[in-house]
């Protein structure tokens, strides 16, 4: 294996992930740490550690290190609006390995880019984004180093824009952040740490991991994305004005979407028993005429209800036991939007480690599984047409190029 990447979430797992697979390079996600994988070239595992303590995810990385002693590059997938734990994740590379830690958080395909230390979001502060408004991760701040020193510690260098720098054995470790606006000073970026022996420990987003792979020596292998031309099945649990807003552009299309209805919010599992049976009636019957349907949980702001965490992870519940269903019924085609109904969804299907194989849209990648073919996106990723995007390749009506 010559790359790990360590990801918080499922739907960060697989963005980054097929920043590799998509070059012809064997790769696996492991929807969980204690998946059992085949050998690979690149393997990236989801810690699921977004919603942990501080403490917890920092125990989680530093074992996860600890079973992987000899691989030549690390990863840190970071999210692009850098939620989660941040801090107690770099923390845990600094005292596992001792040695500086390169973080380059921009994303500039997909809108975010670094200034100053501050990350931005479509031109926006992170801290005035929609991303301030997440139910379960507010981002009050885009200060980078004010997330990196949330719960430890951890000592920060900024790196302006193009700036030259070097490290030497006696620079004290820490986390190097980097600014970074466009693509082309991505690029540059990766070309200095090359030239720098300081590809080991790297970290950021998708943005990042496709630049790194131009500098590690893979295996390659031919992998080839198979379409199925039954309708696609959305299930989207983001809360994430982005994914609001396409959803929205997908009814004036014409897609119909049926939303979770508020009583069984509440109700939870108990009431989903005798609800969701009705749910999947209508699903089907569109499903059944060759049609795509979405199954959201909101598609607005107004839709959202302050709910305690157990009710949450019940309406996670409701879209696995909706994707088992449907997947028991030889369904083909899913795609899911936002990271912890991926995973809910995974498990529920019991598929502990998925291949990533080709990327429809900037964060928007496509992994197959026995005769499942399944899409994901972070809620805030995805561009306004996502929905259109998905359903045409999924079905084999387009190609990644034209889409």
């Amino acid at each position: 294996m010559k790359l790990l990447i360590i990801a918080d979430d499922l739907t960060g797992a697989l963005d980054t992930a097929v920043q590799v697979s998509k070059r012809g390079v064997k790769t696996i996600v492991s929807a969980w740490a204690e998946a059992e994988t085949e050998p690979c070239e690149a393997l990236c595992i989801n810690l699921d550690m977004r919603h942990d303590t501080p403490n917890e995810a920092f125990c989680k990385t530093v074992k996860l290190l600890g079973r992987y002693p000899d691989v030549a590059h690390i990863y840190l997938k970071t999210d692009s609006a850098l939620r989660g734990n941040l801090s107690a994740a770099f923390m845990a590379l600094l005292k596992v390995y001792g040695k500086s830690v390169m973080f380059i958080p921009a994303y500039p395909k997909a809108g975010r880019v670094t200034i100053g230390g501050e990350q931005y979001i479509g031109g926006v502060g992170l801290g005035d984004s929609s991303f301030a408004h997440d139910p379960l991760n507010p981002m009050t701040t885009g200060n980078i180093r004010e997330i990196l020193n949330a719960s430890h510690n951890v000592l920060c260098k900024l790196v302006p824009d193009g700036e030259e720098t070097s490290f030497s054995e006696n620079t004290e470790a820490h986390i190097a952040v980097f600014d970074c606006q466009t693509q082309a000073a991505m690029a540059l970026i990766g070309e200095r740490l090359k030239d720098s022996g300081n590809l080991h420990l790297t970290a950021g987003c998708a943005g990042f991991a496709e630049i790194l792979c131009d500098y590690i020596t893979f295996e390659h292998e031919h992998t080839q994305f198979i379409p199925h031309s039954s309708p696609v099945l959305f299930l989207s649990g983001s809360a994430n004005k982005a994914t609001f807003e396409q959803l929205a552009h997908a009814r004036q299309s014409g897609l119909e979407i049926v939303k979770i209805p508020t009583e069984m919010k509440f109700t939870g599992l108990s009431g989903s028993q005798e609800n969701l049976p009705q749910i999947w009636i209508r699903l089907n019957k569109s499903l059944a005429a060759g049609q795509s349907i979405i199954l959201a949980t909101a598609e607005n702001y107004d839709d959202l209800t302050e709910l305690p965490a157990e009710r949450h992870s019940d309406i996670q519940q409701i879209f696995a036991q909706t994707a088992r269903h449907f997947a028991d019924k030889n369904h083909n085609n899913f795609a899911i939007f936002g990271g912890d109904t991926a995973l809910a969804i995974l498990r529920g299907l019991n598929l502990p480690c998925v291949r990533p194989l080709c990327e429809i849209q900037s964060g928007v990648p496509l992994c197959a599984s026995g005769h499942l073919n399944i899409a994901t996106k972070s809620g805030g990723l995805g561009e306004i047409d996502v929905v259109a995007a998905i359903e045409a390749y999924m079905r084999g009506q387009l190609s990644v190029d034209s889409v």
